[in-house]
């Protein structure tokens, strides 16, 4: 069943009205907190909480998200211009509010950090607090008016998620933007970080009990959709990172560039054991609130998650030798969990794919127990995959948008499943090289268009071209041995504007790279294992930039973060196995 379908079921159930009905259509208050945390004292306005903490005597917090649909838009002098003239969304308010990633994240601010009884007294004693809720592409173009500017600085330059804190006169005092981590404990010390930039004298010392959301606070959450465990969960912050954090405000990424790998990887290793669910997955940081769209679903991405989170637990073990029984058991959960899903595979490209990524990895395994039921599952899912082929590629979106992005995985898993002894259908493969061949830009060889239908200026493909020429390779043509490494310096070229758009953007292009969020991590990923096809002497340079560039991108809790509403296991995994593929060719 097709999204749109679902959509209008949704508001035929729901008995909202479809857009089109309703001309008059209104903003409604836009709660994301429960009654206590709405009962502090919000400003409607940026310029109301200005003026305001002028007359007060108080600071400015703002809290800054970049939602999804302009029906959100808000805050900020303009901000009705946006969404006045809509019509009602599909669903009805509370349902599209719900599904709103910029609304989710602001919901996880609301419960991990406003619920706090001392982030409420710091806030209703110090500060006018106001929410900010922004369009995506403000971040990215030079718009005539920059709802930041009165609190002197810039979307582009803090980034979102954020919180804000500036003086009453408009100068800023204080960010924490791009922000990838929500433990509780840092809202606190950035607030009080920031009094004491600010000068403010009698704040009330940190309590000696750390708060921690209680199960209220995870219903409320969990009402609109939101498994707030795995927004919070991680390796533990230690008082270092709080204490850079202090130092250096701005981010909650840390340069762990000085650090041995060993240490990365193995605070990596525990925010995947921390982010397991009890049915031995990885699931879904979110779940849809539309009718059919929740756990279980095509929409339910716990299957490909845990198949990719499997593949780095197992990938771990060699490094982290001391952690191997832990790191084993929790991968045989989620390889069960797979493959109650490979057993009986539904027609879902994402997870027919991953699940079949994780089949791979098990018949080179050294878990012999496994082998044997993986090469039964790799049939059943090529016989899933090649079902669902289109025009010679593959989409999850029908025809004419059959995608370079589903193309190319699927096409490189069935060239090194056949070198495995699975048989594929060579007819299939022949296929799949000739369509994503036919998406090479002639007047750019390295650029790759996402569908026939879909040729972007600028370059969009950066966190593809090496993916597709990998997989062209493998699939058998030798042309693509030679554009391999032009393939890669692409990658590296538009590395900054793909990684620009991560944490603020979850589903949308930015205009400046044509990146969606989480393709960042997923670029690494393949970009790594194109370099395992150079000699060594050109590999190795090209693995050790990517090493420090992962580095530097190291959450406080260990993981690492590109598109939150994907979950921090998905980006941890895929940024884990980019850095074991670097540390080999590095190494070797």
């Amino acid at each position: 069943m097709g999204l749109a379908v679902l959509t209008l079921l949704g508001c035929l159930l729901l008995g909202a009205q479809a857009p089109g009905q309703d001309g008059d259509w209104k903003q409604p208050p836009i709660h994301t907190g429960p009654a206590r945390v709405e009962a502090l004292p919000w400003a409607a306005t940026l310029e109301l909480a200005l003026a305001r903490a002028k007359q007060e005597g108080k600071l400015v917090l703002a809290t800054v998200v970049a939602v999804s649909d302009d029906h959100w838009v808000s805050g900020y002098t303009g901000a009705e211009a946006i969404w006045a003239g809509k019509t009602m969304p599909f669903g009805g308010d509370e349902i599209a509010m719900a599904r709103d990633d910029g609304l989710r994240k602001e919901r996880v601010m609301m419960v991990s950090w406003f619920a706090n009884p001392d982030v409420a007294a710091l806030v209703e004693k110090h500060f006018v607090p106001v929410r900010l809720r922004c369009r995506p592409w403000d971040f990215d173009l030079k718009f005539p008016t920059e709802p930041l500017a009165p609190l002197g600085t810039t979307l582009a330059e803090v980034g979102a998620p954020a919180l804000i804190v500036a003086s009453p006169g408009g100068k800023c005092v204080r960010t924490l933007g791009r922000i990838g981590v929500f433990a509780p404990q840092l809202a606190p010390r950035m607030l009080r970080a920031a009094l004491a930039t600010a000068g403010v004298r009698g704040v009330a010392p940190a309590p000696a009990v750390a708060f921690e959301p209680g199960a209220d606070l995870f219903e409320f959450a969990g009402k609109t959709g939101l498994e707030l465990e795995q927004w919070l969960r991680g390796a533990p912050v230690s008082p270092v990172a709080l204490d850079a954090l202090d130092a250096s405000s701005g981010t909650t990424e840390l340069d762990a560039g000085p650090q041995d790998p060993g240490k990365i990887l193995d605070r990596a290793a525990s925010v995947l054991l921390s982010l397991q669910g009890p049915d031995g997955g990885w699931p879904n940081p979110v779940h849809d609130v539309y009718p059919g769209g929740g756990a279980g679903s095509q929409w339910d991405y716990s299957v490909p998650r845990t198949a990719l989170v499997v593949d780095a637990l197992l990938s771990l073990r060699e490094h982290l030798p001391g952690r191997r029984a832990e790191l084993e058991r929790a991968a045989r959960s989620g390889i069960e969990l797979v493959g109650r899903f490979a057993d009986a595979p539904e027609p879902w490209i994402w997870h027919a794919t991953y699940a079949l990524h994780l089949q791979r990895v098990l018949l080179h395994s050294d878990l012999a127990e496994g082998r044997e039921p993986s090469r039964g599952r790799a049939k059943k899912l090529v016989e899933t995959l090649v079902g669902l082929q289109q025009d010679g590629g593959w989409t999850y979106m029908g025809p004419p948008r059959v995608h370079s992005f589903n193309t190319a995985p699927v096409l490189l898993l069935f060239a090194e499943l056949q070198e495995a002894g699975v048989a594929v259908p060579k007819e299939s493969i022949d296929k799949a090289r000739r369509f994503l061949s036919s998406l090479r830009n002639a007047e750019d060889p390295r650029d790759y268009y996402y569908a026939p239908a879909m040729r972007f200026e600028p370059r969009a493909s950066g966190c593809r071209s090496a993916l597709c020429e990998l997989a062209l390779l493998e699939g058998g043509d030798p042309t693509a041995l030679p554009r391999l490494i032009p393939a890669i310096d692409f990658f590296f070229e538009c590395e900054p504007g793909a990684r620009s758009v991560t944490k603020i953007y979850e589903a949308y292009l930015s205009p400046n790279s044509l990146q969606d969020a989480y393709h960042y991590y997923f670029g690494h990923y393949y970009v790594a294992r194109a370099l395992s096809k150079l000699p060594k002497a050109t590999a190795v340079p090209y693995a050790k930039r990517q090493l420090a560039i992962l580095k530097r991108q190291v959450e406080l809790d260990g993981s690492f973060v590109d598109a939150q509403a994907q979950g921090k296991s998905y980006s941890t995994a895929m940024a884990v196995l980019t850095l074991l593929l670097d540390l080999k060719l590095a190494n070797r």
